[in-house]
């Protein structure tokens, strides 16, 4: 199987892709293939900011990374970028992208030196395409409760460690394809709580409090601004620049599409003023496990449920074709054995008793001999006087068979064929 090709990452290279896999310079420009003789560029996806990504091949960890690559040499760019690198290695969460700390490294090219970080590839789609692809009305309720409370988790982890992502809206969220974990993305434009004013206005229209917007002083609430904007925007398919600009909060969501608990929670945290919005992502939480459980419970409880009918019905299932038929199969033996034994201890008392009553089973014994030699001259029939005994013991037999395991069906005719297989045995 042929690798593919490579790409280089110089902005000035005139024919940066595509680069044969099995060389480790470019052919126009001389820039190095092979990054920090680990990673390997693959495919470019995109430029925005101060920063163009690309796919990169890890030969060590043997799995795609995503390169970040600083192209404008500015020296604010420079900081912005060195604190992103910086923060994404001090953190740790399932919702934020995992960063090697040797990952943030410089390339030399014949133009500039490239400033380079790689991280963690998500796999997935953002919340923007979500709401673009399959909720152009706007998400269900249940759903975005459930991504404001892993949010509200990851900028939880995130303000503990006094850092303020600045950017939150749908584009900046993922889900993992594989488990659907959110995870937060781009912190380009992170920032320690409590550092200088920065010079350089960083904000998204629509998103960003109005504090920052203006290049004031930014705290954790603004994260708090930007997320209950970004969920308003999920629940109603409305990005915020459609919003009316003389409404007040969310009196232009039309009534019932938002829950009131919800509603009154989201209004406190898009509030224009600072003190009016919940002062942390804990008080947040609070708020939204008053909601009701999360959608992980509902969904556990669903399927619980939905086993729990499975495996009631395989019982049943099990009970009529399996146990069922069994047990009434042994019933009906053990009935028609207990019918058989009773009928031939009844039947044999009957004919043995009724023998020693007048000799009424000796003058039987004859009078049949005598009939069988007339009906049948020259054969030599003898009935022996027990043969009575016999006979009733089988009339009894059937009869018991009958009766217990044929539930009085034709106890008779059974009892005359016993009768019978007896008496001619």
């Amino acid at each position: 199987m042929n690798a593919p090709p490579n790409h280089c990452i110089n902005p000035h290279c005139p024919a940066p892709f595509p680069q044969p896999a099995h060389h480790r310079f470019c052919q126009r420009c001389g820039t190095s293939l092979v990054l920090r003789d680990r990673y390997i560029p693959r495919q470019r996806l995109g430029a925005g900011g101060f920063a163009t990504i690309y796919t990169v091949w890890d030969q060590q960890q043997q799995r795609e990374q995503v390169l970040k690559v600083l192209t404008i040499p500015a020296e604010k760019a420079l900081e912005l970028f060195a604190q992103e690198a910086m923060v994404l290695r001090s953190l740790s969460h399932p919702g934020i992208p995992r960063v090697d700390s040797d990952s943030f490294f410089e390339i030399p090219t014949p133009d500039q030196s490239l400033y380079c970080l790689v991280m963690e590839k998500i796999t997935g789609p953002t919340l923007e395409a979500v709401l673009l692809e399959q909720y152009p009305q706007g998400c269900p309720e249940a759903l975005v409760q459930d991504w404001a409370r892993q949010a509200v988790q990851i900028l939880h982890r995130l303000h503990r460690r006094h850092i303020i992502h600045r950017d939150i809206k749908p584009s900046n969220l993922m889900l993992r394809a594989e488990t659907g974990q959110l995870v937060l993305i781009d912190f380009g434009g992170a920032k320690q709580v409590g550092a200088a004013t920065s010079s350089t206005r960083l904000f998204s229209a629509g998103y960003s409090p109005p504090e920052q917007v203006v290049g004031g002083r930014v705290e954790p609430t603004a994260d708090i601004y930007a997320l209950g904007r970004t969920l308003v925007h999920l629940l109603t398919g409305e990005p915020p620049e459609h919003w009316p600009e003389t409404a007040r909060g969310l009196d232009w969501v039309r009534p019932g599409l938002i829950s009131p608990p919800l509603r009154a929670l989201l209004a406190a945290m898009i509030s224009p003023n600072v003190s009016d919005r919940p002062p942390s992502m804990a008080i947040i939480a609070r708020r939204l496990k008053q909601l009701g459980p999360p959608l992980w419970q509902i969904q556990l409880r669903e399927q619980g449920q939905r086993l729990r009918s499975q495996v009631n019905y395989r019982r049943r299932w099990l009970w009529r074709r399996g146990v069922l038929p069994v047990y009434r199969a042994s019933r009906q033996s053990l009935e028609q054995g207990v019918g058989a034994s009773g009928g031939a201890i009844a039947g044999c008392l009957l004919g043995y008793g009724g023998g020693k009553v007048e000799n009424i089973g000796a003058r039987g014994a004859a009078a049949l001999t005598d009939w069988l030699h007339a009906q049948l001259p020259g054969v030599m029939v003898t009935v022996d006087e027990r043969f009575w005994v016999v006979v009733l013991a089988g009339l009894g037999t059937g009869y018991g068979i009958a009766w217990g395991g044929l539930g009085w069906r034709s106890p008779l005719a059974t009892g005359l064929a016993g009768a019978l297989s007896y008496g001619v045995a």
